[in-house]
């Protein structure tokens, strides 16, 4: 009886080794890859910016900006959560989330 025991137990510890490497590697995969809907967040956000910025070149006004380009923008920095980006599109949120294409951001 003891050999057939020693059986199920080793087989046991090495389903319980496959799992945990399974695990491992997924979390490793899935870790390191950006979600694909934050991936098309940031595209749409660099194109908003820059529609942003051929209205308002020293991001200092949003009230010279289309209400679409604003609105838009303000709910991709908002699901990008950029700090200061809750609500309405104001000065100091597209600073943050347009640092690239505002001059003197960084």
């Amino acid at each position: 009886m003891e050999k057939g025991l020693s059986l199920a137990i080793n087989q046991l510890i090495l389903l319980i080794i496959a799992v945990v490497v399974l695990l491992v590697a997924l979390g490793i995969i899935y870790g390191q890859v950006p979600n694909i809907n934050e991936i098309k967040a940031n595209q749409q956000r660099i194109s908003l910016c820059n529609a942003y910025v051929k209205s308002d070149p020293k991001c200092e006004d949003v009230d010279q900006v289309e209400d679409e380009v604003t609105e838009k923008l303000a709910n991709v920095c908002q699901q990008l959560r950029y700090p200061g980006c809750s609500g309405s599109l104001t000065v100091e949120c597209v600073k943050k989330c347009c640092d690239i294409a505002c001059p003197g951001t960084k």
